[in-house]
């Protein structure tokens, strides 16, 4: 998802010098996975640290906060030398720092650079943070999100690991606080993920806008949880309603009242400059380390893991060259097949991926790599049913191994949202295709694509007031651009029925009184027209594919790009026969789903490109 400078970096170091001449350790904490070329007692100190760090956040947040099934694997690196090949970069150079977070929906990445533990950590725990508040929060505005961010990155062991602080004031936010001007806090809550104040320069210095918006987000937060118990209250309320859904800034003049009091009130804690701070004692020393001892990692092993971080930080080439070159010797590789195929599918190279990731989901028994060949399966058939391709690899296929992956991990985000993507396509149990995504966006709140792929199946089932309220947030400020504009979209074709329902209800079988169930039938998708008629030719002449349906009005003559490129769905009690080539005799009642072509394409005789055809039932009303 995210090319630059990666030829510079190949150059210099050959894919023999991240793995072969360094030792790399590897050894599970708890919670976590390390990866690491620094001494097996740097990593387990860096374990330490952030097993403690998630135990007290356990403590503070809601139990669904640190119950995420997303696996977490951490780089500890020795030095910067051997941090940096493996850094974002920005213009083409390295960015300058200690450690990075890099979230996915497949899994979490932490790098840390081992001489700089102490900073690389504070970077850490902020955006560990983030993930952490998101899974049971959901959608925060940019000023709570970045308030609890900072609160908790302070985080301080103590007593050997028996205690810890948390809310330590940072001393960068009460240097800015004394020196900048104070903003109004009308102004703070106002300012979203896409204003100057969240995107503009590194947050340091006094006339930076970013850095006073920091600090003065971390400054209420601070007030919010350890200044004043009737505002602690009202935060834990607005949280809730947060998560439940409801706008942020209602809620927030619900919740807390009149913004000047709190503003007022906000000034004067800033002015003391005496800042409290949260101390848990455990009631054992929290282990960093304790399952099991640590194992030195071969060449192959090391190099995909690399290559893993390398390829999710903006270096996929150079990835692909390492996993390629894995391959190539040994194309039994099955967790370097399932890397290539993952970075491959978040590229948006869904037909590169698919070949690695049906390599790694031979194995059953492997939940993830079912979630991710069945995610790449479903990639390639909307993208060749858009073009009008064949899409290859059955729709049913890749449904079938989700279902797989489900009965492994019933309560995996990933698996569920991706299942609710399979059956929205396929489009014959509605009601389970949202049940499943409901569920995704409960477990896992924090994840926009989840929501935006809830909005859009609500659209799919004209359930528009719903989608309406879930993709005015996502369109006005979802972190990631590519949501803003997917949201945009969506809300453009709401906007596009909102006044034509008497339209969209002639399209829908549902609309007749003695209909079958909506539930039975597929659901139209945005640019798709349903026609109701008989499908009496299936035309295979000069190798092109033709769907001849005589309707009451006309005939239609509908494309594909194969016989097994159109869905077919049968109400009949027997099973649904393929499409073949010829008359068909008896010509069955349908429902034909295409996309109308353009006026230069009818011209030549062709309707529609065939999307679906749906068998009726016996005895089911003419239309």
């Amino acid at each position: 998802m995210r090319a630059a400078a990666w030829l510079a970096v190949a150059l210099l170091l050959p894919v023999r010098d991240a793995a072969a001449d360094a030792r790399w350790t590897h050894l599970r904490s708890d919670h976590f996975e390390f990866v690491g070329d620094a001494s097996e007692r740097n990593i387990r100190d860096v374990a330490l640290h952030l097993e403690q760090f998630r135990e007290a956040l356990s403590r503070v947040l809601p139990p669904a906060a640190v119950a995420t099934t997303v696996p977490a694997v951490v780089f500890v690196f020795q030095s910067d030398a051997s941090l940096t090949p493996y850094k974002p970069t920005f213009e083409g150079k390295p960015v300058a720092l200690a450690g990075f977070f890099s979230g996915w929906t497949d899994r979490t990445l932490i790098a840390i650079n081992a001489a700089a533990e102490q900073s690389a950590l504070r970077v850490v725990f902020h955006e560990y943070a983030h993930f952490l508040v998101q899974n049971t929060s959901g959608r925060l505005p940019a000023w709570a999100n970045e308030g609890f961010a900072g609160f908790y990155e302070t985080f301080q062991e103590r007593g050997g690991g028996k205690r810890a602080l948390i809310g330590v004031p940072n001393d960068e936010y009460l240097a800015l606080l004394k020196t900048s001007p104070f903003m109004p806090l009308g102004n703070l809550l106002a300012i979203d993920y896409t204003s100057p104040e969240y995107n503009e320069g590194d947050g340091r210095g006094p006339s930076n806008r970013r850095g006073v918006f920091y600090a003065e987000s971390w400054a209420l937060m601070h007030y919010l949880q350890l200044g004043s118990q009737t505002r602690a209250s009202q935060l834990t309320r607005y949280l809730a309603r947060l998560h439940d859904g409801e706008d942020p800034t209602r809620s927030f003049a619900a919740v807390f009242g009149d913004p000047a009091v709190l503003e007022r009130e906000l000034r004067d804690y800033v002015r003391k400059f005496t800042f409290p701070a949260i101390r848990f004692d455990f009631a054992e020393k929290v282990s960093g380390a304790g399952a099991g001892p640590a194992e030195a990692l071969s060449e192959v092993d090391s190099t995909t893991y690399l290559a893993d971080l390398l390829g999710r930080t903006g270096h996929l080439d150079e990835a692909r060259g390492r996993l390629q070159k894995i391959l190539d010797a040994n194309p039994q590789a099955n967790h370097a097949a399932a890397t290539l195929g993952v970075l491959e599918l978040n590229a948006g190279n869904g037909d590169r991926a698919l070949p690695w990731l049906e390599r790694a989901a031979a194995d059953p028994s492997d939940a993830a790599a079912q979630v991710l060949w069945g995610r790449a399966v479903l990639e390639r058939y909307e993208k060749a049913s858009s073009d009008g391709r064949d899409p290859g690899t059955s729709l049913n296929d890749a449904r079938r191994a989700l279902t797989r992956a489900a009965a492994l991990k019933p309560d995996d985000a990933e698996t569920l949202a991706t299942s609710g993507r399979a059956e929205s396509l396929a489009g014959e149990d509605v009601a389970r295709a949202l049940s499943l995504l409901v569920r995704a966006v409960a477990l896992a709140p924090g994840q926009e694509e989840y929501r935006l792929m809830l909005a859009e199946e609500l659209v799919r089932q004209r359930q528009f007031a719903q989608a309406t309220e879930m993709l005015g947030p996502l369109m006005a400020s979802a972190r990631r651009q590519e949501i803003r504009d997917a949201a945009r979209r969506a809300m453009s074709f709401v906007a596009a029925r909102a006044n034509d329902r008497a339209a969209a209800a002639v399209r829908r079988p549902e609309a007749s009184p003695s209909a079958a169930p909506a539930a039975r039938f597929r659901v139209l998708r945005p640019n798709e027209t349903r026609a109701a008629g008989s499908l009496t030719t299936v035309d295979c002449a000069n190798g092109s594919v033709v769907l001849q349906v005589e309707t009451d009005d006309e005939s239609l003559r509908l494309s594909a790009a194969s016989l097994v490129a159109v869905q077919v769905i049968s109400y009949q009690p027997a099973a649904p026969k393929p499409l073949v080539c010829g008359a068909v005799n008896p010509p069955p009642r349908v429902f034909a789903t295409y996309q109308e072509s353009e006026a230069t394409v009818q011209a030549t005789g062709i309707d529609g490109r065939a999307i679906a055809i749906e068998i009726l039932p016996d005895g089911y009303p003419g239309r």
